[in-house]
């Protein structure tokens, strides 16, 4: 499995989140009590790598004729006013752009970095601004033009940790982020819920980064680590005879089964993941929650567009 370390242990439960990777140094509510499912082997989420660290500050910086500073703003929060902290873009004395997106009483808090992220011998500006429960990262090329690159706001995402590092040896990094969709499913405590990894690829056509775990690999259990994760699991449930009569236990089941099944289906092993979930979430309520998965994959931005992608993939090779 490759290593990555950040915020992506599959089920989150009680784990707390790695270090982002490095890159180039810059220049100056539950319904029922659950108990949080272990995952059953590494899956997703691979060792943690804290070498890697985006180089973040609160200092000044600048980079082909831009400046970039952090400074305070009062923005207005339903009927209060919060202290936040916005990133700055200048160029020749002139606001390119405020980076600004986190409404919270208690305020926003940004960091700055450049990271050579697309591997073209240019840095790229990072600007992260999280508050309590929400954050956007931004990724914004300043050469050969201004252009924003990514931005975590338009997609189920948890700011927070962003990592960088190169999965497939092409030169460019690829951006990592915790999947939120799946936060409490079908009445999942927090820390039950699944959350793995997603990947963002620098697409050179449309000039922006879009999701990519069924092009890179890492991301979800080999065939290895899910035969024994379902070995684990058979194991645990001949030890829990009770689950039909017992929603604590049932609901463990689920969070078990399902921090293994779901990263298979965002990374285009879909067939794979759902048999899996199948042949070992085996209560009868298994249909209903199945069709409420599909439902809420349905929705989820990031699935949409990998499976768009993949379509597109099976069109053209069938013109072939």
């Amino acid at each position: 499995m490759v290593s990555l370390g950040i915020v992506l242990l599959l089920s989150g439960c009680g784990q707390n989140p790695p270090q982002a990777p490095v890159a180039e140094t810059s220049t100056p509510a539950a319904s029922t009590p659950q108990v949080p499912a272990k995952p059953e082997s590494t899956s997703s989420a691979a060792p943690e790598s804290k070498e890697f660290e985006i180089p973040y500050t609160k200092h000044r910086l600048s980079y082909a004729g831009y400046v970039i500073t952090i400074k305070p703003k009062q923005v207005r929060v339903e009927e209060d006013i919060a202290e936040n902290e916005v990133a700055v873009l200048k160029k020749n004395g002139k606001v390119i752009r405020e980076f600004d997106a986190v409404r919270h009483p208690l305020g926003g808090y940004t960091q700055i970095a450049l990271v050579s992220v697309l591997g073209d011998g240019n840095k790229q500006l990072i600007v992260e601004q999280s508050g309590p429960g929400d954050g956007v990262s931004w990724v914004v090329a300043l050469k050969p033009h201004f252009q924003i690159l990514f931005t975590n706001s338009a997609y189920p995402l948890d700011a927070a940790e962003m990592g960088v590092k190169d999965l497939d040896g092409d030169g460019t990094l690829e951006l990592l982020l915790g999947l939120t969709t799946f936060e409490f499913l079908d009445g999942l405590c927090r820390a039950c819920s699944p959350r793995f990894a997603i990947a963002f690829k620098y697409d050179k056509r449309r000039a922006s980064f879009r999701p990519a775990n069924h092009l890179v690999k890492g991301l979800c259990d080999t065939a290895d680590e899910l035969a024994k994760a379902e070995q684990m699991i058979k194991l645990w449930q001949s030890e829990n005879s009770d689950l039909n009569s017992n929603p604590v236990k049932a609901m463990e089941l689920y969070s078990k089964v399902l921090i293994h099944a779901l990263p298979l289906v965002y990374c285009g092993s879909e067939s794979i993941g759902w048999s899996f979930f199948d042949r070992l979430y085996n209560l009868p309520d298994r249909e209903v929650r199945k069709s409420r998965i599909k439902r809420t994959l349905g929705r989820d931005r990031v699935y949409r567009e990998i499976q768009n992608d993949l379509s597109r993939t099976r069109r053209q090779a069938s013109l072939h």
